[in-house]
């Protein structure tokens, strides 16, 4: 059984560096809270926020859902695209419930760049070949240029 369909709202900030720093935020107090030191919290922010980039282009986030989590039973949701996905009441809910995704069916993958077995590309390409997003090398040398720019301050 699905949720209940709700109103897509856009929920990305007006700025890219609003989006970069609300989002960032976000996600660096919930790794925190699952125990990530500061330093490898503050590492795997920018590896994370260049999928989320990737994802919505930061400005077509919708419901709070910024790793566009498709949706799941008993949850609400949105139509976007004539798909659904799910729609979150709050960015730290829509942080909470992407993580949930990594640490279920993504796990490895997020194991093995804590420990340094993979770099940011390497996690992406992994994550893609395990169908979070069709593998192609354009989505992989885009990612790559996102995180390349944003690690260097640039904006993405």
């Amino acid at each position: 059984m699905t949720g209940p369909l709700v109103a897509t709202v856009r929920t990305a900030p007006a700025t890219l560096a609003e989006w970069i720093t609300t989002r960032g935020t976000a996600l660096f107090r919930a790794l925190i809270r699952r125990g990530l030191s500061f330093e490898m919290a503050a590492s795997v922010v920018p590896m994370i926020l260049t999928h989320w980039k990737r994802e919505t282009g930061a400005v077509d986030e919708y419901n709070n859902n910024p790793g566009n989590i498709r949706a799941g039973q008993n949850h609400a949701r949105m139509l976007l695209g004539g798909l659904d996905y799910n729609a979150y009441a709050t960015i730290d809910e829509g942080v909470e419930a992407y993580l949930h995704v990594l640490e279920g069916r993504y796990r490895k993958q997020l194991h093995d760049v804590l420990v340094g077995q993979l770099t940011p590309l390497g996690w992406y390409d992994a994550n893609m070949h395990q169908g979070y997003h069709p593998w192609s090398q354009q989505a992989l040398t885009e990612y790559q240029q996102i995180y390349t720019r944003l690690t260097r301050g640039l904006t993405p």
